[in-house]
């Protein structure tokens, strides 16, 4: 089963960051038409599910053809920079 996480007072904070990482990526480096530019969504999720981690952060591109979705494996304070860029290099705008 898996549910958002209680958020602490700092986790806003932390979704900010982490989706002003990603927007600036997409708007800087990436090679997506800026005229394309998906949503960025950005969650902490908690998984009781045997063999996951206990909790989770969430990134989401989502256009209007394409959404694509993935997970890093640590709380989304835990989540660094080079975390997030190698995430979306790496996997979630690699194509299928």
């Amino acid at each position: 089963m898996i549910s958002f996480a209680k958020t602490t007072d700092d986790t806003p904070k932390h979704v900010e960051r982490i989706k002003n990482i990603v927007e600036d990526y997409l708007q800087t480096q990436s090679q997506i038409n800026q005229d394309d530019l998906p949503t960025v969504m950005v969650s902490q999720i908690k998984c009781t599910e045997d063999g996951c981690a206990p909790i989770e952060t969430v990134i989401s591109l989502l256009s209007e053809n394409n959404n694509r979705s993935g997970k890093i494996f640590k709380p989304i304070k835990d989540v660094t920079k080079a975390d997030t860029l190698t995430f979306l290099t790496t996997k979630l705008l690699t194509k299928a």
